[in-house]
């Protein structure tokens, strides 16, 4: 969290409802401390043989063609499973994974609004917002 009156916040909150299951995640506890958490999980980037079983396993016809393509840059963002799944719904939109990053976000939003949340309900005003947004992104 970006201040500690907001981590004091997320505090007061967990002490106010002790009853009530929370889930908090972080990428790294030591910026911001613990908040107090007992209990925690943490989540191991995915070995290359679980990246590779998964994306055959998510586009069986296309799968090798798609980790051929995730030999370079972007086989690290592979590693994150969330991530991994955004890639491969980006191949299977495109055909091919975008050169950059930046790109992949962009294309990932693309055909998540176009195609696959169709049916869910959106501010159009917030909508029309996405491109703008989405053409800040510089990522390499």
């Amino acid at each position: 969290m970006a201040s500690e009156a907001a981590r004091q916040q997320v505090r007061m909150f967990r002490q106010d409802y002790p009853k009530t299951a929370m889930v908090f995640t972080t990428r790294d506890l030591s910026l911001g401390g613990d908040l107090g958490i007992e209990k925690r999980l943490e989540m191991l980037p995915l070995t290359e043989s679980q990246m590779q079983e998964f994306v055959c396993a998510y586009l069986p016809e296309h799968g090798e063609n798609l980790w051929q393509q995730l030999q370079g840059r972007l086989r690290e963002l592979g590693e994150t499973p969330m991530f991994l799944l955004m890639l491969c719904s980006v191949f299977n939109y495109n055909e091919v994974i975008p050169a950059h990053l930046g790109l992949v976000f962009r294309s990932f939003t693309e055909s998540y609004r176009s195609r696959l949340k169709q049916d869910v309900p959106v501010d159009e005003s917030s909508r029309r917002w996405w491109d703008r947004l989405l053409q800040e992104f510089r990522l390499s």
